[in-house]
């Protein structure tokens, strides 16, 4: 019994020994166990942070790729407009280039336009610039003499019986028109100033045919002489105001005809019966038109006088017989170069020389100008 229970024992100690190695094992194997979870768990979360990573990685990935795209579209964007630029540019150097050759080619006409001009210019005479004065002082480089009313009759006849008193064709070739050569042996131009016949400022067709034989005899003189007289006459044509009617004007050329077809030039006075200046001007226009239309083809030559005239005595009553304004007088000296064929200055007898007078410095100014 002793041995059975020696045995019982033996064999629980040898099963409890078995069950502390086997709980040894198991703590090891529960250990070895729990050290693989962890790793496994230290594998997961690597795992889940590589996994995050990559999940990071492919939202910068696709960031970029967005970025990317952005760029290509923007780079695409401004190729487009560096395209449209260019375009825009060949498009700019080509209107240039085409600007250039049509204003080449405008400047090339221009200059042969002006070559023309100049042709054609030096083809027509020099604007006369002429010395009415009876001293002829002026200096000008043309002169026009005139012949006054006294010359074309016998000494004796008074002024008063001129009206009456017939003039001789006869007397004023072999008389009046010597005595003026004598005077003037170079004058290229002569003016008969005939007016005690003025009725209501212009002549009658019988005080044109009264007066008529001084003009025939002046013809006869230069057709004689040869020398190539130009003969002309005072107020032939006469001058008009701004408001006469142009009709009425047409009608009293033809009373002077018989005198204008003996005639070389139209000697126009132009004279300050205005004050205003554009008033003056296209009174001035008005004439040179005028008397181009009455003897077409002739020199129309402007007859100033640096005073005022007695018709502005209306308005400035202080104005007549004093000296001219510049500002008129230049007006006037633009106005007669822009539309007629010269000018010729002329001044009362009693006049003295021109020195510093202001009409006669803007004179000089305005020639050396031209």
């Amino acid at each position: 019994m002793k041995d059975i229970l020696d045995d019982l024992a033996a064999a629980i100690a040898y099963r409890s020994q078995q069950r502390d190695g086997l709980g040894a094992d198991v703590t090891r194997v529960l250990a070895e166990r729990d050290a693989a979870c962890a790793e496994r768990d230290a594998a997961i979360a690597r795992v889940a942070e590589r996994d995050a990573a990559l999940s990071m990685a492919e939202q910068n990935l696709a960031i970029f790729r967005d970025m990317v795209d952005l760029r290509d579209a923007t780079i695409t964007e401004h190729r487009a407009t560096i395209a449209a630029k260019d375009a825009e540019i060949a498009r700019l150097e080509q209107e240039n280039a085409d600007y250039h050759q049509v204003a080449e080619e405008q400047i090339a006409e221009i200059h042969a336009q002006r070559a023309e001009l100049a042709r054609l210019k030096a083809l027509l005479p020099p604007f006369i610039f002429a010395d009415a004065t009876r001293q002829q002082w002026l200096g000008l480089p043309d002169s026009l003499p005139i012949s006054y009313e006294s010359e074309f009759y016998p000494s004796g006849v008074t002024q008063a019986q001129r009206p009456t008193t017939p003039i001789s064709r006869d007397f004023v070739r072999t008389t009046t028109m010597p005595r003026w050569r004598t005077s003037y042996p170079n004058a290229p131009r002569w003016c008969a100033d005939i007016e005690w016949q003025w009725s209501d400022n212009v002549f009658t067709a019988d005080e044109v045919q009264r007066i008529l034989p001084a003009f025939q005899g002046a013809r006869d003189f230069a057709d004689t002489e040869r020398k190539g007289l130009r003969l002309g006459g005072y107020g032939f044509t006469h001058r008009f105001g701004n408001s006469t009617d142009l009709a009425r004007v047409r009608e009293q050329i033809e009373v002077y005809r018989p005198i204008l077809d003996l005639l070389d030039e139209v000697h126009l006075t132009l004279y300050a019966i205005y004050f205003d200046i554009e008033a003056s001007r296209r009174y001035i226009v008005r004439n040179i038109e005028m008397a181009r239309e009455s003897m077409p083809g002739k020199p129309v030559i402007c007859l100033l006088w640096p005073a005022w005239h007695g018709n502005v005595k209306g308005t400035h009553p202080e104005l007549p017989g004093t000296p001219i304004s510049v500002e008129w007088w230049r007006m006037a000296l633009e106005t007669c170069h822009e539309h007629a064929d010269g000018l010729a200055i002329w001044t009362k007898a009693a006049a003295p020389q021109p020195t510093n007078e202001p009409w006669w410095l803007e004179t000089q100014a305005f020639r050396n100008a031209l």
